[in-house]
């Protein structure tokens, strides 16, 4: 049964990856505020600004703590090898490299993605811009404990390249490897790349907009996000964190993590220290947070990212460029790039 089971998702998945290829038409406070204006050309898209503030760390004798100086030898591995690697990652002039975090078994998800805001990756076109984005869109895993859907997962990559395995479990537990593991082939495979995205599989962002406010603001040696402060650690329940790991009571500010951008020139500090704290489960506290103490990065406040799961998003809220990214269902995200596509009448064309 379990290989007859196999075969069956395996003819499924084959067939819906070949259908969906083709043409488918229906388918902080501390600093004071600073005004970003978009100056590139537009075609329909309107004038908008986006505001963002530095984030000064908490003055607290909690968070005062040599805790966030780490080992001083590696004690934790992060250097897994790639078992799949993106045929269609970066290129030569790519700005942004976007690495979604998701699952083996959510391929349908993925295909709305590469079908939506994710068509970045082929045309570098978006609806009312005539902006060119040099953004490539790639999809993060470990290792299925089930070999078949690692043999489906190694047959979608072949189909469209934008695949990134690493050689460890895949499980919630281990979202900071998946991390990781996309700033190692960042820093190995996307020598050009000058800010990396870090999304969830269950987010919407305007590449469009985000790309333009980068370009503009230009942030060095940061993280930028919707950044959450003061907030006390829990010893129990599914965010657990035991004091061997993290013993203070206070974790760090740091950027809400299902969506947030990092500076390219971050990322070999981000990998170094990682190895050097216990293994630290809990990935934007860790990546967008501890990792930022210890590296001295500036903590970027953009309150237009998404800062958690507030219901269902509008197309007005793209549209106004009061969200860069929002968490959205599946069905809600084709609905929202349907919206945009009216609205703009401009369609990528491969859609």
């Amino acid at each position: 049964m379990l290989i007859t089971h196999g075969a069956t998702v395996l003819l499924f998945y084959v067939s819906f990856m070949v259908l969906s290829r083709q043409p488918n038409n229906r388918f902080i406070k501390n600093l004071p505020h600073i005004q970003v204006v978009y100056k590139t050309n537009f075609i329909k898209r309107n004038w908008a600004e986006l505001t963002y503030q530095k984030v000064l760390e908490t003055k607290s004798t909690i968070l005062n703590s040599t805790f966030f100086l780490g080992e001083k030898k590696n004690i934790t591995e992060v250097d897994y090898k790639f078992t799949i690697i993106p045929r269609e990652g970066c290129n030569n002039d790519t700005f942004l490299a976007i690495f979604v975090l998701t699952v083996h078994k959510s391929f349908l998800v993925r295909e709305v993605i590469r079908n939506t805001w994710g068509t970045v990756s082929r045309n570098n076109k978006w609806p009312g811009s005539n902006a060119i984005t040099k953004a490539k869109v790639m999809f993060v895993f470990g290792r299925s404990t089930d070999p078949l859907l690692d043999n489906v997962l190694t047959m979608e990559g072949m189909i469209h390249g934008d695949i990134l395995q690493g050689d460890f479990t895949e499980h919630y537990s281990n979202l900071t490897l998946k991390v990781v593991t996309a700033l190692r082939f960042a820093k190995q495979y996307c020598p050009n790349v000058q800010y990396i995205l870090k999304a969830d599989d269950d987010t919407f962002t305007d590449v469009d907009r985000l790309v333009r406010f980068l370009k503009n603001s230009n942030p060095n040696n940061s993280i930028l996000g919707y950044v959450r402060t003061k907030e006390l650690v829990l010893r129990v329940g599914k965010y657990e964190m035991p004091r061997n790991v993290y013993p203070l009571s206070m974790f760090p500010n740091y950027a809400y993590g299902v969506t947030y951008v990092l500076s390219m020139d971050v990322v070999s500090c981000i990998i170094s220290y990682a190895r050097r704290f216990r293994y630290f489960r809990i990935e934007d506290v860790f990546i967008a947070g501890v990792l930022v103490r210890s590296c001295n990065i500036s903590l970027v406040h953009v309150p237009t990212f998404a800062d958690k799961q507030w219901g269902r998003p509008q197309s007005s809220d793209l549209l106004k460029g009061d969200k860069v990214s929002v968490v959205i269902e599946t069905k809600a995200s084709l609905n929202l790039w349907r919206d945009l596509k009216k609205s703009y009448g401009n369609l990528p064309t491969e859609l």
